[in-house]
């Protein structure tokens, strides 16, 4: 299985964590560390930046919006796959503001290739906001 990592200049460190979403190739077990161990590193490291509650929120509530567009068009990646590429092209406009969240997003965006990977992605990408909240209250 690949791990999705690919060039991507100019983006701030530290290095995201990468890990896969699935613990086996069939993509039936969901990774537990992506969604425990590796959203607590993540969130840790968004939360060293700027970036703000409100920002991180924004693109969450998009990533949230296209997966309820997902579940009502019955799960047809086809047809939700381009939209999700896009945030991508959002987060590196924004890549100045938001630093490390632009570069999560293309990682783990990038690592999405049909509708489970989606799903996975939504889980990490909640867990990674229950964390950041957590942390950035303490």
């Amino acid at each position: 299985m690949s791990n999705g990592r690919k060039n991507y200049k100019n983006y701030p460190n530290p290095e995201i964590p990468m890990e896969d979403f699935y613990k086996d190739t069939e993509k039936k077990i969901l990774n537990t560390k992506l969604l425990d161990s590796v959203a607590f590193e993540i969130a840790k490291i968004l939360n060293k930046g700027n970036l703000s509650t409100t920002q991180i929120r924004r693109y969450y509530n998009e990533i949230k919006t296209l997966e309820k567009i997902f579940i009502l068009k019955n799960e047809n990646w086809e047809e939700i796959e381009p939209f999700v590429k896009m945030v991508k092209s959002k987060a590196y406009y924004g890549k100045d503001k938001i630093g490390n969240l632009s570069k999560f997003l293309k990682i783990y965006i990038d690592k999405i290739e049909d509708g489970k990977d989606f799903k996975a992605f939504c889980k990490l990408f909640e867990a990674v906001i229950g964390y950041f909240y957590g942390i950035a209250k303490n």
